[in-house]
């Protein structure tokens, strides 16, 4: 059985939340619960994610995730973690 890490990432208007290198790795789930984020993966590119949209896999390491809107996004973060 493996264990999985589980964040709920609150941001406030223009907020960015960068996860500690060491705790999360591949097969990651990002779900936009309320509100507008922008998910800024390790190549550069850059993924919107609106209520209920979900980012699975994320393609490579994630980068940051950014509040893009005025209101308090709400962002569920699902990681295996590191082994």
């Amino acid at each position: 059985m493996t264990t999985r890490s589980l964040w709920l990432v609150i941001l406030r208007a223009a907020e960015r939340w960068v996860p500690d290198g060491n705790t999360l790795a591949g097969d990651t789930v990002i779900v936009c619960r309320e509100g507008r984020a922008l998910v800024e993966l390790a190549d550069g590119s850059t993924h919107i994610l609106n209520d209920e949209t979900t980012l699975v896999p994320v393609p490579g390491r994630f980068a940051a995730i950014v509040n893009v809107g005025v209101q308090v996004a709400e962002v569920l973060v699902i990681s295996p973690g590191t082994r």
